[in-house]
């Protein structure tokens, strides 16, 4: 998940258009690479590369690949990696057009010996090995060793059998490898994903160290970075990625991943992002914790071919929408990025889970702003969840790859009503990052294990809701048909509980207590969480039963959840089964809640509801112009800014 410090903004249409890069401040001028994420409509790319110019038409180095397709086989989204030329003020303009037939290329990796070195480029100096002792070459300059210490100081040694070094990806612009294995006496696995730009580029070293079996017990772990006393560094730990470290990097730099003997549970990693500058670049001698860039896409794009949504539109800084964020910002910095925010306040014991997807609303806001900051928080938010949250070493029944939930020591139950796909796959497009890419297919295959193994979890009506929508992120990013599938399967299931003539679900579940005299509806979970998860399915598989109960959830919304006298949205709703009268709770007065409802309206809206609807959205439009921190009770936990970040694109706040 690369660090987010550079915005690159996009011509909407490919046709020769130039678009604007705007670098990192008080950085000086010069090359820089740059991944760029293009989302395409169908049929606009079905083959071929994406050239790049620079100033005055110079055609620069670039590759490109293909990240997705549509049904149609055409190009969803794709990937360019080049270089951008900056001057002192970090911006330059670049231009970007399709070329129809496809380029040939030399393989800018070579592989030889044992196959444990790889080399890429016509530079000898860039390769990647591994030696005795758990030393790993980066390039002719650089070793980078990983140490563990048993309780008595002696140094564990790394089990041959399993060690590898994989090639992810092959570029000319940008190559990333990829090496793994596990210590003999601990049993600690390890993961380090090496990421190059070129030789005169700063190198991304990814380490993640886990528990992979038993409660293990070591001594210091510490990471030792032997380089040539001209470069610097800098390293991101997580979950403290907001305080990075950096300076010259001596000849010998010994950074401590864990400083005392510690017992480690099954899964508990050390996860940290280490940057090596060269020397005599402009990134060595700036500040290595801004790099590398990262590309934007137009908001409206990014939009229709990631979820179908068509209200995306840029935002100012003068908006209301950012200045009520605004205040925000500091609590950020100081609340390591909503990392550890769910439900409730971060007290002395943090809630570890992203509640609603906390790190694709912030990605989303990143897009619509412009802001480099919230892609950033996004980023390690991300971080968080791969390294902390993710059950790698599950209870027994618990499929491997899925969230925990709620739990001051991140080890609460795991469940489908906090699986969520969205932020990963979005960064993982953006970005062109492969760890992204890798944490939510293991995601994905945990989500499908569990719903053939633990049916109970979808029981909750948010489970639902998710799950739809999980299983469409999943399909959109992988294009496999088992997930296809499985997004059919599970859409008939919560078709067959939505209730005849109301256009309310009746969804068996265990966490509410449902009384069998009379179904009992939240309104916003309902309206909100499942009614975004059928605009999903309807748009994903092109499905005329899904689009027709969203209209029955959208008419349930502007009548039964609707009080007309209040202007407002009840909470709770009791349908009696023995049909008298129904009988409402009382009147929601959280605006951001609210705003989830009228964000189904609006879907309703674009899919052909009628004009009535449009008011009661204009109504929480307003509310939601005039809102300003504290965000309602629960200002400070993450779901209600993740559902006011998740809302604002489609309400075109």
């Amino acid at each position: 998940m690369a660090i987010a410090c550079c915005v690159l903004v996009l011509g909407a249409a490919l046709s020769g258009q130039a678009f604007e890069v705007q670098g990192p401040a008080r950085q000086e001028g010069g090359v820089w690479p740059v991944t760029v994420g293009v989302p395409l409509m169908p049929g606009v790319l079905d083959s071929g590369d994406l050239v790049v110019s620079g100033p005055g038409g110079s055609r620069l180095e670039s590759s490109t690949e293909v990240a997705a397709r549509w049904r149609d086989g055409s190009v969803r989204w794709a990937w360019v990696h080049t270089a951008a030329r900056l001057d002192a003020r970090g911006r330059g303009r670049l231009s970007l057009r399709p070329l129809r037939s496809r380029r040939r290329r030399p393989r800018s990796v070579v592989q030889s010996g044992q196959g444990d070195r790889l080399t890429w480029g016509d530079d000898p100096r860039v390769s990647v090995a591994r030696e005795v002792g758990g030393l790993m070459a980066i390039d002719e300059a650089v070793r980078v060793r990983l140490v563990i210490e048993d309780v008595d100081g002696r140094l564990d040694q790394l089990r041959d059998i399993d060690h590898r070094v994989a090639v992810l990806r092959d570029t000319l612009q940008r190559v990333d490898v990829a090496v793994e294995g596990s210590f003999e006496e601990s049993g600690l696995r390890y993961r380090a994903w090496i990421t190059s730009f070129g030789p005169r580029q700063p190198i991304q070293i990814r380490t993640f160290l886990f528990a992979a079996k038993d409660e293990v017990e070591t001594g210091r772990v510490r990471l030792e970075i032997l380089g040539s006393g001209a470069d610097r560094w800098c390293v991101r730990r997580i979950p403290r990625p907001d305080r990075p470290e950096s300076g010259p990097l001596p000849r010998a730099h010994s950074l401590d991943l864990v400083a005392e003997p510690r017992t480690w549970q099954p899964g508990q990693g050390e996860h940290q992002v280490l940057l090596i500058g060269r020397p005599g670049e402009a990134a060595c001698r700036g500040d290595l914790s801004a790099w590398p860039p990262i590309a934007l896409p137009p908001p409206g794009a990014f939009g229709r071919v990631f979820s179908g949504e068509r209200g995306w539109k840029p935002i100012s800084r003068s908006s209301s929408l950012e200045v009520s964020l605004s205040a925000l910002r500091r609590e950020l910095r100081e609340a390591r990025a909503w990392t550890d925010r769910g439900d409730w306040p971060v007290g002395e014991r943090a809630w570890g889970n992203l509640e609603y997807d906390t790190a694709y609303g912030t990605l989303a806001h990143g897009i619509r702003a412009r802001r480099a900051t919230w892609v950033r928080w996004a980023d390690w938010m991300l971080s968080h969840l791969d390294g902390i949250d993710v059950a790698r070493v599950p209870p027994a029944g618990v499929p491997a790859g899925l969230p925990f939930r709620h739990g001051w020591d991140h080890r609460g139950p795991i469940e489908l009503g906090h699986v969520w796909l969205d932020g990963l796959w979005a960064h993982h497009w953006i970005t062109g990052d492969l760890w992204c890419r890798e944490s939510a297919v293991a995601m994905g295959e945990g989500l499908l294990e569990a719903l053939t193994s633990r049916p109970s979890d979808r029981n909750i009506v948010r489970g639902a809701g998710w799950t739809l929508i999980s299983l469409a992120a999943a399909w959109r990013g992988t294009g496999e048909s088992r997930y296809e599938a499985a997004l059919r399967l599970e859409l008939e299931r919560v078709l067959g509980w939505q209730v005849p003539g109301r256009g309310c679900f009746d969804l068996p579940r265990e966490q509410q207590a449902v009384r069998p005299e009379r179904i009992e509806v939240t309104t916003w979970v309902q309206g909100g969480v499942l009614g975004e998860g059928l605009a999903r399915a309807a748009w994903e598989l092109d499905d005329r039963r899904a689009r027709r109960a969203l209209a029955e959830l959208c008419e349930w919304i502007a009548s039964d959840a609707w009080s007309k006298r209040s202007e407002a949205f009840h909470v709770f709703l009791a349908y009696p089964r023995d049909g008298s009268e129904l009988r409402r709770g009382a009147l929601l007065r959280r605006r951001v809640e609210a705003a989830f409802l009228a964000a189904t309206l609006q879907r309703g809206l674009a899919n052909g509801g009628p004009r009535s609807w449009s008011r009661i959205v204009d109504d929480a439009r307003s509310e939601l112009e005039a809102l300003r921190p504290p965000f309602e009770q629960h200002s400070r936990s993450g779901r209600p800014i993740s559902m006011l970040l998740r809302c604002a694109p489609v309400l075109g706040l």
